[in-house]
């Protein structure tokens, strides 16, 4: 059973920090819906909402009137379902390329039928070009215009009886699954199935209720004296302090990516991953709560800095006194800590000198002892 697509090629160049300006016309602001866990840099094709970076984005540093985004062209996700005794045929399939050159993104397509409740999976593909590539049977069994599932060219020993099926959905599954479970990131679905046939839908978030806008921001630089480049970074904040995304809160299987593209290379600047437009990136890169005012956090990032600044936190590393690390649901939607401690320290004022650590903190297991979980761990303080 092959557990990858055979066709490996080089991720793109993220790019974190940038000298270039968004306003020269030839930029792209873009958000995507990806799936998790996600293993490609590259963003899910087909965004759901985009827009080229107008010239009048910004003026002398200083963000203008938010930039509606269009809607994307997730929307043209789908697929027309077919099925017959033994047999079920997919036809004007369109979804993102898995294993072809242009992909990094280590997976497969998966496709499954609910028959009296229970899913019951058909095959693993990969789309590469215009070809459906089995990875059961490690063969091009059709094309994206038409491609028919059969028990004899899926060599699936345990081909469901599609005829009987309820319902069709396609997830997007990670590159080690071989598993017959749907993944959670379901993407495609034809919740009913009429005389045999239906047509499949995008399915990752609800598409008549996503809207939006950016507006061109660089919050890590905008200190008093430094010189304005707003044109630097993006952010999904109003000057009101209000979500300029109009998103559901994004379920499992799927988070929100920001991203930003040099249409004439191809270049991609990441803005970060989140699944509450109210809430900062989850990899907080870039909090808006940096800069010269302390402002709640959104979605955007600048590339400016490719690291933060300016703690999240005021502090200063003598006035750091407990470190601790959690478990944390996902998405989480809150930013304290969660009861679940696992790791917990105490800093000493010897920690650190001048901002300069001078000793390693020893992290305690706060995990119930007796049990086969084994964590340790230690720090040093910088500034």
């Amino acid at each position: 059973v092959s557990t990858t697509p055979a066709f490996p090629s080089d991720p793109p160049q993220l790019v974190l920090t940038s000298s270039a300006s968004f306003i020269d016309g030839d930029y792209r602001c873009f958000v995507t819906v990806e799936p998790t866990q996600d293993n490609s840099a590259a963003p899910f094709s087909m965004p759901i909402l985009e827009k080229i970076i107008p010239t009048t984005a910004a003026a002398s540093g200083i963000g203008l009137l938010p930039v509606d985004l269009d809607p994307g062209t997730a929307g043209a996700m789908g697929a027309n379902v077919q099925t017959a005794v033994g047999s079920l045929t997919l036809s004007a399939l369109t979804l993102p390329d898995l294993g072809a050159g242009t992909s990094d993104r280590r997976g497969a397509y998966e496709l499954f039928v609910t028959i009296a409740g229970v899913d019951y999976s058909v095959d693993r593909f990969v789309l590469d070009g215009p070809n459906v590539h089995s990875l059961t049977a490690g063969a091009v069994i059709g094309t994206a215009t038409t491609v028919t599932f059969t028990p004899a060219n899926t060599t699936n020993p345990s081909f469901p009886a599609v005829e009987s099926a309820d319902s069709v959905f396609i997830t997007v599954e990670n590159e080690a699954d071989t598993d017959p479970m749907p993944s959670g990131s379901r993407i495609l679905e034809a919740a009913t199935l009429l005389s045999g046939g239906a047509s499949m839908t995008f399915t990752a978030v609800d598409l008549p209720t996503v809207a939006g806008a950016f507006q061109l921001r660089t919050p890590s630089n905008n200190a008093l004296g430094t010189p304005a480049d707003d044109d630097a970074g993006v952010s999904f904040m109003s000057d009101s302090l209000q979500a300029l995304l109009v998103l559901p809160i994004i379920g499992t299987g799927w988070v929100y990516e920001g991203w930003i593209e040099e249409r004439s290379t191809g270049r991609l600047f990441s803005t970060g991953r989140f699944d509450d437009p109210s809430k900062p990136d989850s990899d907080c890169m870039i909090d808006l709560a940096r800069g010269s005012s302390f402002i709640p956090g959104f979605p955007g990032r600048d590339f400016v800095f490719d690291v933060p600044t300016v703690a999240l936190a005021v502090a200063t590393p003598t006035s750091i006194t407990e470190v601790m690390i959690t478990i944390e649901a996902t998405p989480d939607a809150e930013f304290g800590p969660s009861q679940m401690i696992v790791l917990h320290g105490t800093i000493p004022s010897s920690a650190v000198v001048g901002g300069v650590a001078q000793q390693v903190v020893t992290l305690s297991n706060e995990v119930a002892v007796g049990n086969s979980l084994n964590y340790s761990g230690s720090l040093t303080i910088n500034n």
